[in-house]
C-alpha cells in the first residue's frame, strides 16, 4: 500500500507562522479571550464633538419656568417668586476652550438678568447636578441669608460649573437625566481642556 507523501514545509515558512499560533491556538480553546493584537480601545468623542453636544442640548431646552415658594424660618412669612429662565444661543470657541450662552432672567415678569456669559474650561474646577432648591439655598447663604427654606415647582435640577476663583455657572433643565448626560459630557470637555484639577 502506498502512502501519500505529505509536503514538505519549509522552515522559512515555520518561522513566518510561528507568532500566530498562539493567537489562534486562544482564540479556539477560548472563544471569550481575544488576543491583545486584535482588541480595539473605544475613541473618546473629541472636543469639537463633545462641545456641539452639549449646545444643542442647551438649545434645545428652552426656557425653563419655575415657581419658588420660600418660607423665612425666622420670621415665617411666605412669598413666591415666577422665573423665566433663559439659556440660549450656546456657542463654544474650540481652540481656546470657551463655552459661552446668553443667559436672560425674569422674576415675576420683570428682567433682572440679561447678559453674554463666557467660561474657560480650562478654569473649571468641578461640575455637579443638583436641585433647584439647593442651589438657591447655597447662593443665599453666602449673602448671609440662612434662614429661608425653599420648593421649586416644577422640579427643575441645575448644572453648575465651578471655577477656580469661586464663582460658578449654571444651566437649568427639566429633565435630571439630561443634566447629567450634558454634565458627563462637560466633565469630558474639563478633561481635555486641562481643567477639573486642584492642588488639595
Amino acid at each position: 500500500m502506498m502512502l501519500s507523501r505529505l509536503p514538505r514545509i519549509e522552515p522559512m515558512a515555520v518561522a513566518r507562522l510561528a507568532p500566530l499560533a498562539v493567537p489562534l491556538v486562544l482564540a479556539l480553546l477560548l472563544p471569550g479571550v481575544v488576543p491583545a493584537a486584535q482588541k480595539k480601545e473605544p475613541k473618546e468623542p473629541k472636543l469639537g464633538v463633545t462641545l456641539q453636544f452639549v449646545a444643542d442640548k442647551v438649545n434645545q431646552q428652552g426656557p425653563v419656568n419655575v415657581a419658588g415658594y420660600l418660607h423665612d424660618n425666622a420670621t415665617g412669612k411666605d412669598s413666591i417668586v415666577h422665573l423665566r429662565l433663559e439659556q440660549s444661543n450656546v456657542k463654544f470657541e474650540q481652540p481656546k476652550c470657551k463655552l459661552g450662552f446668553h443667559w436672560r432672567v425674569f422674576s415675576n415678569g420683570a428682567i433682572t438678568t440679561d447678559k453674554d456669559v463666557w467660561m474657560l474650561l480650562s478654569d473649571v474646577n468641578s461640575v455637579e447636578v443638583i436641585p433647584k432648591e439647593a442651589a438657591w439655598k447655597r447662593d443665599d447663604s453666602k449673602q448671609g441669608n440662612t434662614t429661608l427654606s425653599y420648593k421649586a415647582d416644577p422640579p427643575v435640577s441645575v448644572l453648575r460649573l465651578n471655577v477656580s476663583n469661586g464663582n460658578s455657572f449654571e444651566l437649568n433643565f427639566y429633565d435630571e437625566g439630561v443634566a447629567d448626560r450634558v454634565a458627563k459630557a462637560l466633565e469630558h470637555a474639563v478633561g481635555l481642556c486641562g481643567g477639573g484639577k486642584e492642588a488639595f
